[in-house]
């Protein structure tokens, strides 16, 4: 009877993955290979390379316009033609604008990010967002980034002039973080010098240095909806706490002693006064998130080989 059961259960779980991992396949589509049961993202699930490096490795091992690939257990259409991408960007976008990333506006407003929301939502937030990005504005909020840009040379100097060695990843994501902290919230959080500060420990455990976030994320891409269905948010309370008590003091600091900066969130201030967006509309946690690792790793590869290029780009930006 045991071995009967044991079959089974094998033969079930056999029959589970061929099901999945047979999709792209039964579809005709050219598809990688994939690995039981991390799909093409091996190297990412045991947490040796990042998605993006991931994807750009499979990008690599195919020479069709587009490649079925699997993120665990979901199917998943890599767009290699360059083409094809416009298209799918531009004139047919109407049809791809969901991009099947976790979003629960109402258990988890911090998921709720433009990359996520998808629908009526998306469009409402795209709208409303998009007058905030004008080269007009966006070139006012400089200032703000020389002065913290100012801060890490000061940081930087004494040590390079001793001859000691600077782990520049770390240092790019403390310098991302106090862009973060005063183009997009109006504060100084000053990581370059204090590495521990609060804002810079919530920095961390949003880009994935704990292992209940490494867990969370891991199941977001498995069972999504048994997630949604639980109440589980991609982040653990105390730092959606932490983000919306920060985003919620600012506003209250800004409106009632009418301090205006030429920021991120005054702009979105603007909004929310006149009825567009609302505190949790937009989703500051990735601000912190996202830009540790898509602004720190490229200026930590970008920083040591080019300071006069830098240099250079800072006057032809004040001149444009």
């Amino acid at each position: 009877m045991l071995v009967v059961l044991l079959v089974l259960v094998v033969g079930t779980i056999f029959l589970f993955f061929r099901n999945i991992y047979s999709y792209w396949k039964r579809k005709g589509f050219p598809y990688i290979k994939p690995s039981i049961p991390f799909g093409n993202i091996r190297e990412t699930a045991m947490r040796k390379m990042s998605l993006g490096t991931c994807l750009h490795e499979l990008y690599k091992k195919s020479t069709d316009p587009f490649v079925g690939i699997y993120l665990f257990f979901r199917p998943a259409l890599l767009i290699r033609d360059a083409n094809l991408a416009k298209y799918i960007l531009t004139s047919d976008f109407e049809h791809f604008y969901d991009r099947g990333v976790h979003c629960d506006e109402e258990n988890d407003p911090l998921s709720a990010t433009m990359f996520a929301l998808t629908g009526q939502s998306w469009k409402k937030m795209r709208s409303a967002l998009s007058p905030t990005f004008t080269s007009g504005k966006l070139k006012n909020m400089f200032p703000t980034i020389m002065e913290t840009g100012i801060e890490l040379q000061k940081y930087v100097e004494p040590m390079a002039e001793a001859g000691k060695s600077i782990e520049l990843f770390e240092l790019s994501a403390r310098y991302a973080v106090d862009i973060i902290g005063s183009v997009f919230f109006g504060i100084s959080v000053d990581t370059i010098h204090n590495p521990e500060n609060k804002f810079r420990q919530i920095g961390r455990i949003a880009q994935g240095e704990n292992i209940s976030v490494a867990i969370r994320s891991v199941g977001l891409l498995l069972v999504p909806k048994l997630l949604q269905i639980a109440r589980v948010g991609i982040l653990p309370s105390f730092v959606a706490k932490f983000v919306i008590n920060l985003v919620k003091d600012t506003i209250e600091h800004r409106e009632k002693n009418s301090v205006t900066r030429n920021d991120f969130m005054q702009l979105l201030l603007q909004l929310r006064n006149t009825g567009k967006v609302s505190a949790n509309d937009e989703t500051w946690e990735t601000k912190i998130k996202d830009g540790e690792e898509s602004k720190g790793r490229p200026l930590a590869k970008k920083l040591y080989p080019f300071p006069q290029v830098t240099s250079r780009l800072d006057v032809e930006r004040e001149n444009a």
